[in-house]
């Protein structure tokens, strides 16, 4: 029995099941103001994010393993920065990749050009992030080991 790839695809009118978990219907429950809205938004957009993207579970372990790493080397302030924006710049990244990966597959055929080399672009963008973020991360813990290795 064949079975063809292209068959379980959705169309533009049959959006996937994981993203029809992430709408909300307008008639279900009471209206919640913007910022209650946002919020909601903001916690279905990362359970989305994690239910379609392996990769963004080891985005997740790499930022809780950081962060311990740096409450059990005390880092300060300055230190603390840098780990923030390199982890923060490496969630974007990814989670724009991921977000651009799910728009290639409502609007274009995976053969299209064009929509395969902006899933290309945001890969490498995504790399540059982890890269850029691993970088800037292992300076700071050198930086904090320093001392301790020049016992």
């Amino acid at each position: 029995m064949t079975h063809s790839v292209l068959e379980d695809r959705p169309t533009r009118d049959q959006p996937t099941a994981q993203w029809q978990e992430a709408e909300q219907p307008e008639d279900r429950g009471p209206r919640r103001s913007p910022w209650r809205q946002r919020l909601v938004d903001l916690e279905r957009g990362l359970v989305l994010g994690l239910r379609t993207d392996g990769a963004l579970h080891a985005l997740l372990f790499g930022t809780a393993t950081t962060v311990v790493a740096g409450l059990v080397l005390g880092l300060s302030l300055a230190h603390w920065i840098a780990v923030v924006l390199a982890i923060t710049v490496v969630w974007v990244a990814g989670l724009l990749h991921q977000a651009v990966k799910m728009l290639r597959q409502l609007v274009a055929d995976e053969r299209d050009d064009a929509a395969q080399g902006m899933v290309r672009l945001t890969a490498v963008a995504l790399n540059v992030a982890v890269a850029g973020g691993t970088i800037t991360i292992a300076l700071v813990v050198l930086d904090h080991l320093q001392p301790l290795l020049d016992r």
